[in-house]
């Protein structure tokens, strides 16, 4: 795994298929610009490689990844957990009860979002993400100038 060497570091993990990165993207770019973070991602190795290569991730490694996946276990090895010592917050969009618990073990700040919204809402899924992102990871955080 690659690791960034920035005092504020952020975690990005995301599972999902390159077009919901892209949805979330213009938020995640916001938020690092706004929490003077650089980021790292967990998520599929060829998408991790585009991002590295537009700058907008440091570093990272694919999320299906034998390191990462002890994460996805209610008693996660040390060595998985290891992996998450350097960051300061992480931002998760997934499911797994188990992956957001061993990301909270570790990490001070975690932000976790469904995905995509419940199947019976009726909604944009870009504005659904950009409501929740923007109120659970800036209003929480206020600028301090």
């Amino acid at each position: 795994m690659e690791n960034s060497s920035f005092k504020n570091r952020l975690l990005v993990i995301h599972q999902g298929a390159l077009g919901d990165i892209v949805c979330v993207l213009p938020h995640i770019l916001a938020a690092k610009e706004t929490l003077n973070f650089e980021a790292d991602f967990f998520c599929q190795a060829p998408y991790l490689a585009l991002l590295k290569k537009l700058g907008i991730a440091k570093g990272g490694t694919g999320i299906e990844s034998g390191a990462i996946a002890g994460l996805f276990s209610a008693n996660p090895p040390q060595q998985a957990l290891n992996l998450l010592r350097s960051y300061d917050a992480a931002i998760y969009f997934g499911k797994s009860p188990e992956f957001e618990a061993s990301l909270k073990r570790v990490i001070p700040q975690v932000y976790s979002f469904a995905p995509r919204p419940a199947p019976d809402q009726r909604v944009n899924i870009g504005k659904a993400l950009a409501q929740l992102f923007w109120f659970s990871v800036i209003w929480t955080n206020p600028i301090h100038i």
